[in-house]
């Protein structure tokens, strides 16, 4: 059998993937068979085997995938020179581009995600992610606090939870609606209510 290149199988796993986030968006997880993926991957049953043990790894790989996204969000966040300037570039983050199909699908993922992890005692699976995600938000206040850019009564760690618990909210908005302007306007909303509570 001839060797393959570390960019074929990359490429290889990238369209299993995409396909697999559009089965699991249309049909769910639960319901979704590795044939399905297959089938719309354009490769054999086979063939996914070779990437992947079973479907459930590739439903933990897409939401690797999302971690993956985050960390280099985090990067760039360091190149920020203030903690306004951070959240700002997370809100653009955010509200920037148009959302299309692929992102529903990443979303539709990303809560099922949630939902199977929480039938199946991943608990500190779900601890580590919310961890991930709120401890960022929670560093950004806490700098903006101590160089006095925000005010010092904030309820830090319950501030960094509610953060990201109304962003899903209104990502389950735009699962439902499906109205690009809308997201934008809400997360525009949103933005200018952060910097109220936030600012001295």
């Amino acid at each position: 059998m001839p060797k393959v290149s570390k960019k074929y199988k990359e490429e290889k796993i990238a369209v299993i993937l995409d396909a697999a986030a559009q089965c699991f968006a249309d049909k769910g997880f639960s319901d979704t068979t590795v044939d399905d993926i297959a089938k719309a991957s354009g490769t054999s049953k086979g063939s996914i085997y070779l990437y992947f043990s079973s479907k459930e790894e590739i439903f933990y790989r897409l939401n690797e995938k999302s971690a993956e996204q985050f960390l280099e969000i985090k990067k760039q966040l360091a190149e920020q020179d203030s903690a306004s300037a951070k959240l700002k570039y997370i809100f653009q983050h955010l509200i920037s581009g148009s959302v299309g199909k692929e992102d529903f699908n990443k979303i539709s993922v990303q809560f099922e995600f949630w939902v199977y992890i929480s039938r199946n005692d991943k608990e500190a699976l779900f601890t580590e992610r919310v961890e991930m995600f709120t401890s960022l938000i929670k560093e950004i206040v806490e700098e903006g606090v101590e160089k006095g850019e925000f005010k010092e009564d904030i309820q830090v760690d319950d501030f960094s939870k509610l953060f990201w618990s109304i962003w899903d909210g209104i990502l389950v908005q735009l699962l439902f609606h499906k109205k690009d302007s809308e997201l934008k306007n809400m997360m525009r909303l949103y933005e200018q209510m952060v910097y109220r509570y936030l600012e001295k």
